[in-house]
C-alpha cells in the first residue's frame, strides 16, 4: 500500500503483478500512469490518485455538454462541463473551454449573430468538430442545441418548444436553437 509519486506515461507495474485500475492503463505487458499523482494498490489492481489537472484528450466527434459563458456576434465561448465517453479517446477531463462559431449553429439557414440563437447561461449539447488549434464545437445537427434555457429578463427557467423558449415565470418568449431530434 505504499503510495509512490508517478508521472504521465511512467511504468508503475507489470501486467503480471496487477490489473490496471483507475487512471492507469496497460500496454505491452506494462501498466502506465495516465495522470500525475500517487500510485496505490488494493492487492489486485493498481490505480493512480491524481494530483493536479487531468490530461486533456478531447476527440473530434465527441459529444459534450456545455454552459454558454460569453457571447460575441460571431461566436460563443462555452465551458464544456461533461464529455460523453468516446471510444477513440483514452482520457477525458472534467471541464474545458471551447468556441462555437456562428456558422456552426444551423445547417440550412442563415444566423446573423450568435445572440439571435443563444443566451448566456444556456446549457447545450454539442459535437466537437475540431481540436486544433482550438476546440471548436457545433450544434448544427437536429439532435444538438439548447437543452436548458434561462430567461434573459428574470433568469427563471424556460420551456423549450420548436426553437422557442418561453419563461415559466414572466412568460417572455425568446428564440433558441433547440434540440429537435
Amino acid at each position: 500500500m505504499d503510495k509512490k509519486n508517478t508521472f504521465i506515461g511512467q511504468t508503475i507495474a507489470s501486467c503480471e503483478e496487477y490489473v490496471p485500475g483507475k487512471n492507469a492503463f496497460g500496454e505491452a505487458d506494462q501498466i502506465y500512469s495516465a495522470v500525475i499523482g500517487k500510485s496505490q494498490t488494493d492487492g489486485q489492481s493498481i490505480s493512480v490518485i491524481p494530483e493536479g489537472k487531468k490530461i486533456i484528450d478531447v476527440a473530434v466527434g465527441s459529444f459534450v455538454y456545455g454552459l454558454i459563458a460569453e457571447i460575441r456576434d460571431t461566436k460563443a465561448i462555452v465551458d464544456c462541463i461533461m464529455a460523453e465517453e468516446y471510444p477513440n479517446s483514452r482520457f477525458s477531463m472534467p471541464s474545458f473551454g471551447s468556441s462555437l462559431p456562428v456558422q456552426n449553429i444551423r445547417i440550412n439557414s442563415y444566423v446573423k449573430t450568435v445572440r439571435d440563437e443563444l443566451k448566456i447561461g444556456d446549457i447545450i449539447k454539442a459535437k466537437v468538430v475540431a481540436t486544433s488549434p482550438a476546440i471548436l464545437i457545433s450544434i448544427a445537427e437536429p439532435s444538438l442545441g439548447v437543452m436548458v434555457a434561462f430567461c434573459s429578463a428574470c433568469r427563471n427557467s424556460m420551456s423549450l418548444k420548436n426553437d422557442f423558449a418561453t419563461c415559466n415565470n414572466c412568460e417572455k418568449t425568446e428564440k433558441r436553437k433547440t434540440i429537435t431530434g
